[in-house]
């Protein structure tokens, strides 16, 4: 999303740390000059709307934050060195990422979906046995180990973008259909 000429925001945890560290201080500091009533250019008009929109969508932004949440965001953006990490920070930065882009991309909503690779590996194994076949044999046709497939079926591991596509072209399935019934 491209705000102005300026102010560039994607959706990446880095984007968002940029934001808290960096855009959000210099949004509020442009609104502040500009509503001190400088003679105003075109230019100028716009930057006061981007500016305007970024921090009217912080204040809603905010709103959604727990406690936690709102701490660890104020734990990253200043903190002193002697002040300890809160134990649950990496899950409350995520969280409050997570909310941040519901507010700036609310279309983007479901990016964020995962795919729970027990459902996956069970899809998977239904699929095999009703097709007859051992893991060894499906191994040898889509190029994998047989305990790498017991690893896929049993929801240990998530299988690769690449093998996924294999295995559906072999069972003649679509991935949207497989991956659709797996979503968390």
């Amino acid at each position: 999303m491209r705000i102005g000429r300026k102010i560039d925001i994607d959706l990446t945890i880095q984007s968002f740390k940029r934001y808290l560290r960096f855009v959000l201080f210099q949004v509020k500091t442009d609104v502040e000059c500009l509503r001190r009533g400088c003679s105003l250019t075109p230019e100028d008009y716009d930057r006061y709307a981007d500016s305007f929109y970024i921090v009217s969508k912080n204040e809603e932004f905010e709103l959604l934050l727990s406690p936690s949440e709102y701490r660890a965001i104020r734990y990253y953006h200043y903190h002193n060195p002697i002040d300890t990490k809160p134990s649950d920070y990496d899950i409350c930065f995520t969280n409050a990422f997570r909310k941040w882009c519901g507010v700036f991309f609310p279309n983007q909503g479901k990016r964020f979906v995962d795919i729970d690779p027990k459902t996956l590996g069970a899809m998977m194994r239904l699929f095999r046995v009703r097709a007859n076949r051992t893991k060894t044999e499906l191994g040898k046709i889509l190029g994998a180990d047989r305990t790498t497939i017991g690893f896929y079926e049993e929801g240990k591991r998530m299988s690769s973008i690449n093998f996924l596509y294999r295995f559906c072209e072999h069972f003649k399935i679509s991935m949207d259909e497989i991956i659709s019934r797996c979503i968390e």
